[in-house]
């Protein structure tokens, strides 16, 4: 049963009244969209919900009403309904553009039906028919046809919830990652020669390449600001190019800001990281735990768990003064950690990078402790 006003209950038994749809979109970005089925707009509660006037767009067609269907149980109940576009826009943008680019995706939408005894009286109240999530839009070139499911469908989820897999299953930034996003952060301004696929932009600091793959960028002023979008790859340049997974509606415009924060690929990224020990005077590098710091010796071959097999050879470097690393000269290796003084025959613990590789992943926050996947599963193979 719907709840019911007693003065509409009142003006339903008299059989003589007006009938219009209601339609409240709420979009992902905050923005709300009132719209209304009939021929003239319709203010209730203290909102003006559009007919579409000569611009559109138009809801509810006569010969092709909105369709709910309720189920019993926990069967997900749906609305469907056609909406013709006319030449209405939303953020700025043709409303079939704005359906296309996901501006819906995932919007609230509510349908309620108002009942008036003069066509504009709304005192009298209205009845909520359907409350849900937009699951699906299809679109055509003058028509777009909506799939709106109830709240339930939250419901169908996989269980167990968390799967065996490589990558982590946290998310960057939730309670269970703990990493505060905030501090991986930078600022930009948009340049000239935008696109709705990438964003030409001036980026504050100066970042390893890659650092911000599979980030995001919040706009702070301009026509997005607050609308936040998912950065797929940054290219450095002046002006470097931020790419995005997916489009905008219209370009951005010269001279808005954003903040943009690093990406997470979800892995422990550790394959060319690893700490080690050595023993000075020798000629081999065995990469298992030890202590204490040392410099490194022109010569030395590095091999152990997490290096491609061959191993690297330490070639051009200088053993620095004590407590200071050694200092690389030809850009193979680096080697860095606590350095003490030099002594044939001690052992010393060091961490051995390679330059140049893209760390996107937990170690990049240093948050290895509250990573969730399982790096060691065996890559899937076929039968030969």
């Amino acid at each position: 049963m719907k709840p019911v006003a007693p003065e509409l209950l009142s003006l339903l038994a008299t059989r003589q009244f007006f009938a219009a749809d209601l339609y409240t979109i709420t979009l992902v970005t905050g923005e709300t969209l009132r719209y209304c089925g009939g021929d003239a707009d319709i203010t209730c509660n203290g909102f003006l919900f559009s007919a579409g006037g000569m611009i559109g767009p138009y809801w509810d067609r006569s010969d092709n009403k909105a369709k709910c269907h309720w189920k019993v149980g926990v069967d997900v109940d749906s609305l469907i309904i056609d909406m013709l576009p006319g030449s209405a826009t939303v953020l700025g943008v043709p409303i079939l553009q704005a359906i296309l680019s996901g501006v819906f995706d995932d919007a609230e939408f509510t349908l309620d039906r108002v009942y008036m005894p003069t066509w504009g009286d709304t005192r009298r109240g209205f009845i909520r028919l359907f409350v849900g999530r937009v699951a699906e839009v299809d679109v055509s070139r003058s028509i777009a046809t909506f799939t709106i499911t109830s709240h339930l469908e939250l419901l169908n989820i996989q269980m167990p919830r968390n799967l065996y897999q490589a990558g982590c299953v946290n998310t960057l930034g939730d309670q269970a990652c703990g990493v505060d996003i905030s501090q991986y952060m930078s600022t930009g301004i948009v340049a000239a020669g935008s696109t709705v696929a990438g964003v030409m932009a001036t980026i504050a600091g100066q970042f390893q390449q890659g650092y911000f793959d599979l980030g995001t960028l919040t706009f702070t002023s301009g026509q997005y600001q607050g609308q936040t979008f998912t950065v797929k790859q940054v290219s450095y340049g002046a002006p470097s190019v931020i790419n995005l997974l997916g489009f905008l509606p219209a370009p951005p415009a010269a001279g808005d800001s954003f903040n943009i924060y690093a990406g997470c690929d979800k892995s422990c990224d550790l394959p060319l990281t690893v700490n080690g020990i050595m023993t000075e005077g020798q000629n081999n590098l065995d990469l298992v735990n030890g202590s204490a710091g040392s410099t490194a010796l022109i010569g030395y071959t590095i091999t152990g768990y997490g290096i491609p097999a061959g191993g690297y050879t330490v070639t051009g470097y200088e053993s620095g003064a004590p407590g200071t690393p050694p200092v690389p000269t030809n850009g193979a290796l680096l080697l860095s950690g606590t350095f003490q003084t030099s002594s044939v025959g001690q052992s010393h613990i060091y961490t051995l990078t390679k330059p140049g590789l893209v760390l996107n992943g937990c170690s990049k926050f240093n948050n290895l402790a509250r990573f969730r996947g399982f790096p060691f599963v065996p890559a899937p193979s076929t039968a030969a």
